[in-house]
């Protein structure tokens, strides 16, 4: 029986010297890496405790309120130059939509707001503007001047055409057209003579051809009788405390009346009606009620451009721009006068629009 061969331990490739060496540099080595990565966590630890003080420092609260507001500041001045570019833009499209209405001609209206829709001056994202006809386009009086006589030269024209056709003007009546005149002047909404003709027949007929702000006359018992909380008016005015009836009596040019009608107007024009209905009474707060009431239509929903247009002076139904058809003849007569006398008086409009 042959037995195997006893293996040989195997061999070394290092020498016996050179081992011992080489382990001690791989300690060495690994020390190394365990100390520098101890180093670095000393500096992570000092750049924090660092940041800490720094947090932690009595100035710091306001460098950062400091920085805080600076970046805000930048901020809010950017959103705000954003803004004031958006409103200046919107202005711009409103001017020129305004300029391309202010023909007189509806067909000439409609052909601007095209152009300007088609070359991208003002939007029209739903094409509204392109499917309007003359028939249905929007378009204001071209302005031609004043509507009512400022110089003195005009007003003594006027007043001497008013007495040939109303008989005798005091001197009282001429001081409260003067008055008027310059209220109507200053106003956006006045451009078109005939309807400003049919404001000052209404303002004369409510003011018994006196031209002046009145105060409805009556006692306070009677008054509240007749427009207290327990009146079928005074129920619809509004009126709900004692003494309301009397408080809130007709006043102004319109003779605005009740506790309703002062807060509605009162807000509209940043008054308060309803604690001073007084103030109605002030010729200038008089005339601003009465262009909401007629131009605007804030007291029956119908204004003026709905009777009174470029095709048409209907002064009859006009009336109902303050209420129902009462003295509608009488006022509508007076409008016609009125009309020829400021013609005469400031020029005539409708040749004036005429013109290129």
């Amino acid at each position: 029986m042959v037995k195997a061969a006893a293996k040989k331990p195997a061999s070394n490739p290092l020498s016996p010297g050179l081992q011992p060496a080489i382990d001690d540099r791989l300690k060495e080595a690994d020390l190394g890496l365990k100390s520098a990565d101890i180093k670095l966590k000393e500096a992570e630890l000092i750049e924090k405790r660092a940041w800490y003080r720094f947090l932690s420092a009595p100035l710091t609260p306001v460098l950062i309120t400091a920085i805080a507001g600076f970046v805000v500041t930048q901020v809010t001045n950017s959103m705000q130059a954003s803004a004031n570019l958006a409103l200046e833009r919107e202005k711009s499209k409103g001017s020129l939509i305004l300029k391309a209405w202010e023909t007189g001609d509806p067909a000439v209206s409609l052909r601007n707001l095209q152009f300007l829709a088609k070359i991208q001056l003002i939007d029209d994202p739903t094409g509204v503007i392109g499917k309007l006809t003359s028939e249905d386009a929007p378009f204001l009086p071209r302005p031609g001047g004043p509507v009512v006589p400022v110089s003195a030269s005009d007003m003594k024209v006027f007043f001497e055409r008013y007495k040939q056709a109303f008989g005798t003007i005091t001197q009282r009546t001429v001081d409260n057209l003067t008055q008027l005149f310059q209220d109507i002047s200053k106003d956006v909404s006045a451009q078109d003579i005939r309807q400003v003709a049919y404001v000052l027949a209404t303002i004369r007929f409510e003011t018994a051809n006196s031209f002046s702000t009145v105060t409805e006359m009556g006692t306070d018992a009677s008054l509240e009788g007749k427009y207290g909380p327990d009146s079928p008016f005074g129920s619809a005015l509004g009126n709900t405390s004692p003494g309301d009836g009397a408080r809130y009596r007709g006043r102004g040019y319109l003779q605005i009346t009740g506790r309703n009608n002062c807060q509605f107007m009162g807000s509209a024009l940043n008054i308060d009606l309803v604690d001073h209905p007084e103030l109605a009474v002030d010729p200038q707060i008089a005339y601003r009620i009465t262009s909401l009431a007629m131009f605007d239509g804030r007291f029956t929903g119908k204004k003026l451009a709905d009777y009174i247009t470029a095709d048409k002076a209907d002064y009859y139904n006009a009336r109902h721009v303050v209420g129902g058809l009462g003295h509608a003849s009488d006022i509508a007569d007076a409008a016609v006068k009125l009309e020829a006398i400021l013609r005469e008086t400031v020029g005539d409009q409708s040749a004036q629009a005429s013109q290129p």
